[in-house]
């Protein structure tokens, strides 16, 4: 359990310094670049969760809770979005959130690396990609 909660806090120390580096404020954000954001966030847990062997529970409670704590979700939203996350990981399901996902998996190596800018460019490209969409 003590594991856990050291990898929690891991998980939001990083999301939390994404969101500094590319200014990003969860609360001026409106949903949609909420989700798309928050979806990014979830492709680099993965990439930090895989490499440091962590399992599908593991995962699930970090994500669960950096997107009620970081993002202001309730918990039975960040339970539903989190099951839609994982569906979005079959890319059939969902090829733009499962390229947003992969996005951000290869952006936790930009964050390593302190690839700032690059950081900052990926999500605030993805942004733009989507608001145009819509």
């Amino acid at each position: 359990m003590e594991r856990n909660l050291a990898y929690y806090s891991e998980m939001k120390k990083v999301v939390n310094h994404f969101l500094e580096i590319c200014q990003l404020t969860p609360e001026n954000l409106d949903e949609q670049e909420k989700q798309v954001v928050s979806t990014f966030c979830f492709g680099m847990i993965n990439s930090y969760s895989l490499k440091e062997k962590k399992d599908a529970v593991q995962i699930q409670g970090a994500t669960i809770n950096i997107l009620i704590e970081v993002f202001s979700y309730s918990p039975s939203a960040s339970a539903e979005f989190f099951d839609f996350l994982i569906e979005c990981t079959d890319k059939s399901f969902h090829p733009t959130m499962n390229a947003i996902i992969h996005r951000g998996i290869q952006a936790y190596h930009q964050y390593k690396e302190n690839r700032n800018q690059e950081l900052k460019e990926n999500i605030h490209n993805i942004i733009d990609i989507i608001k145009s969409g819509s």
